[in-house]
């Protein structure tokens, strides 16, 4: 009788070796900020900015217009 011996080959992992070089990650991917949420901040910045201006103006407008 004879016996069979089996061998069983383990599949080999490959490394890909990337033929360029790898790109650091960007600001936004580093920091959570993505540039949508960048502009959206940078508006909201402006219009209360320009929320404050108007209410300055408003005000400087009524007391100037009280002392006629």
């Amino acid at each position: 009788m004879t016996t069979l011996k089996t061998t069983t080959q383990q599949p080999q992992a490959s490394i890909a070796i990337p033929s360029q070089p790898i790109e650091q990650p960007s600001a936004w991917m580093r920091y959570g900020t993505s540039p949508a949420e960048l502009i959206l901040s940078i508006s909201f910045i402006l219009l209360a900015q320009g929320l404050v201006n108007w209410s300055i103006a408003g005000i400087i407008y009524t007391l100037k217009g009280k002392e006629k």
